[in-house]
This record gives C-alpha cells, structure tokens and sequence, in this order.
C-alpha cells in the first residue's frame, strides 16, 4: 500500500477516474465494461422474456445459465482491467 503525501485510499470521481489506490482507469475502459454490461443485460432481459412468454416457469435451474455467463464475462474482464491494473 502506498504511503505519504500523494496516496489515496478512496474513490475520488472528480480527477480522471480514480479508483482503488490510487489506480485510475482510461473511459476506453469504463465504456467498454458499459457496452459489454448493456448488450449482456439485454440478452438476459431477452432470455427472461422469451421463458415467460413460452410459459416456461422460472426456476433457479433456468436463471442459473444467465447468471453463470455473468461470471464468464465479467470475471476476465474485470481481472484484465481492474486487478492487473494495480500492478
């Protein structure tokens, strides 16, 4: 963790994106976690609908595939991005 005069241990909006630590993340980066996270959404959003329009009943069995592909998105994306980052 780094110490003195310049370390910053919060979130801080106002310069240029700071995040944990100090680590500032480019909007290249923020715009594609949004667009990435928008078309994802919609897909489940689109899912969901079609199983409740084919009165299909929603059990966890059939939610549990949109939220494993959360995971299968989202984890690499956010070790690239986010966690490789701070190194």
């Amino acid at each position: 963790m780094p110490t003195g005069k310049d370390s910053t241990h919060k979130s801080d909006f106002s310069a240029g994106y700071t995040f944990y630590f100090g680590m500032k993340m480019k909007l290249s980066v923020i715009l594609r976690f949004v667009i990435i996270g928008a078309l994802w959404l919609g897909a489940c959003i689109y899912m969901v609908n079609r199983m409740i329009a084919s009165g299909i009943e929603l059990t966890l069995m059939n939610l549990f595939p949109i939220a494993a592909s959360g995971v299968i998105i989202f984890v690499p994306l956010y070790k690239k991005y986010v966690r490789n980052g701070r190194q």
